[in-house]
């Protein structure tokens, strides 16, 4: 998962704490923006301020929607 540190626009994510648990939406997208972390990949699994992105604790609410999660296979 990746975002960047910016403000300006909905690419970013600001004010994550170490050690803090997240409730992460994401999304895959055409890497434009992680040439320079990323330069092999065409695409990338993103994040950011236009999501519902939040700490666990402020998303009560979407943990409720969402419902109880499952072990990956």
């Amino acid at each position: 998962m990746h975002t960047r540190i910016n403000t300006a626009d909905c690419d970013g994510f600001l004010n994550l704490k170490q050690g803090a648990q997240y409730i992460v939406f994401g999304y895959r997208r055409r890497n434009w923006n992680f040439r320079d972390v990323l330069p092999n990949a065409d695409e990338v699994l993103s994040t950011g301020l236009c999501t519902r992105t939040r700490e666990q604790k402020s998303g009560q609410e979407d943990l409720r929607k969402l419902g109880a999660g499952k072990t990956p296979e």
